[in-house]
């Protein structure tokens, strides 16, 4: 115990290791363990030899089977993940995020915390724009820009696995125009809205009330 590290001392755990050549000896042996201690001899050292320079090829498409893989890997790891809402907003940089990867310029991590009057959800986005928004019109926000897309259920008898709104479902679209955030509510389209607050929105594809 003490002194330095050398050939005469086995370390182990927190020190794994030490390749060593005793004063006065062409032998070289390797000390370590975990909870023992042991004592390798290696051999063969004195062929190594520095291989010849060469050239390595990597190809574009190399890179992009790499890129492939490493978003599927962080798409396989943010389906198997899911919110915590925390208590209190002072919890909300340590709760645990819920994340979404599409590409190396392209993710978010979303985290949320409540109290007895408030929602707090905290987004850490990686995007090759900002979040900006060039239409005025409320009604059509969603076709400008960016958004921050809040979609919640709110009838816990509804179906889970729902693919449309259900009565009470709410929708909160969040963005920001001029350097100032703004949002838009949007009631659920099977929702009961007097007629002279219903907006059509139609397309090549169908229509669809909000």
């Amino acid at each position: 115990m003490g002194g330095s590290l050398g050939a005469d001392t086995l370390c182990s755990e927190t020190i794994i290791g030490q390749l060593v050549k005793p004063a006065g000896m062409d032998r070289y042996f390797f000390l370590g363990g975990a909870a023992d201690g042991r004592v390798t001899e290696v051999l063969g050292l004195d062929t190594v030899r520095r291989l010849p320079d060469g050239e390595y090829v990597h190809t574009e498409a190399q890179v992009a089977l790499a890129k492939q893989a490493q978003a599927d890997y962080q798409q396989a790891l943010s389906e198997g993940s899911r919110l915590t809402i925390v208590r209190g907003q002072a919890g909300l940089s340590a709760a645990k995020p819920v994340r979404k990867y599409v590409d190396a310029g392209r993710s978010f991590a979303a985290r949320a915390a409540y109290d007895a009057k408030h929602l707090y959800v905290a987004y850490e986005v990686t995007s090759l724009t900002d979040l900006v928004n060039a239409i005025n019109d409320p009604k059509l926000i969603f076709k400008g820009g960016n958004l921050i897309d809040l979609q919640f259920a709110a009838d816990p008898a509804a179906n889970p696995n729902r693919k449309t709104p259900a009565p009470g479902d709410v929708r909160l679209l969040v963005t920001q125009q001029a350097e100032k955030t703004g949002g838009r509510h949007l009631p659920a389209p099977s929702q009961r809205v007097h007629r002279a607050n219903r907006i059509v929105l139609t397309s090549p594809t169908g229509k669809e009330s909000f």
